[in-house]
């Protein structure tokens, strides 16, 4: 029984590092910046959430343009109407994050709110990296 064990676990070990990836540049910046004493309060906290999500949203535009730029011009149309519903999605995603934590009282809160905001930038950049990495992986030829 516990040479099952053993042997079981000794096929899980050279997974665990599959598990953990490494961290984008702009949230080991985001740690460094909250790490700062200066940065320990509501308006340090936030700065620090807000020039993440800035980063966030310039690491869309510089994917949403490689994509752009390799794309055959049905699917430059295809991006360019899901950027747009995107962009849609988000302004009206902040306003309903903004809206719903600062509703409820405290500076945490607004920490909260911007952090969610960060994230959802962060998601579509991720998503739009993916896509291109995967394409350029794939050799595909789209043009």
């Amino acid at each position: 029984m516990r040479l099952r064990l053993f042997i079981s676990l000794l096929f899980l070990i050279p997974f665990t590092g599959f598990a953990q990836s490494e961290k984008h540049s702009i949230e080991l910046r985001l740690d460094s910046c909250h790490a700062v004493e200066s940065n320990q309060t509501t308006a340090g906290m936030m700065n620090c959430e807000s020039v993440a999500r800035d980063e966030w949203f310039e690491e869309i535009d510089k994917y949403y343009n490689k994509l752009l730029s390799i794309l055959d011009d049905e699917r430059k149309q295809q991006l360019s109407l899901s950027q747009f519903k995107w962009k849609e999605y988000q302004e009206q995603e902040f306003i309903f994050v903004v809206n719903h934590y600062y509703s409820r009282g405290g500076t945490m809160w607004r920490i909260v709110a911007i952090s969610i905001q960060r994230e959802i930038v962060k998601t579509r950049a991720q998503h739009l990296k993916s896509i291109y990495d995967n394409l350029l992986l794939e050799d595909y030829k789209i043009k």
